[in-house]
């Protein structure tokens, strides 16, 4: 479950992403599985999460699928883990720099 709350990270304070209440959190995420960020709570309201090979880097979009408008019922990001995925990615919001900070996604 993905939640904007202000709080410091990398970047300072402001507004962040949280995942599963934690700020800036790393994930390991397994190959083969596909994961799905909710982005349904209304704290999410203009704040697309997605995900780039740097931080706050261009979006990267492959095996992404993205539903819905955040902060409204039923709105998620999903991302499938395959041998093509990068290593390391990072989430970032599409609208505003910093609020990913260094949330990274290890491949394991």
């Amino acid at each position: 479950t993905i939640t904007v709350a202000s709080g410091t990270n990398f970047y300072g304070t402001g507004n962040k992403f949280y995942v599963d209440g934690v700020v800036s959190p790393t994930l390991t995420l397994n190959e083969g599985q596909t994961f799905r960020f909710d982005q349904s709570d209304s704290s999410n309201s203009g704040h697309p999460l997605r995900f780039s090979t740097s931080q706050e880097g261009s979006e990267y979009s492959t095996n992404v699928t993205s539903s819905g408008v955040p902060g409204n019922s039923g709105s998620y990001v999903e991302i499938e883990i395959t041998s093509n995925t990068p290593n390391k990615l990072y989430l970032i919001c599409l609208n505003h720099f910093g609020m990913g900070g260094n949330s990274e996604i290890i491949k394991n």
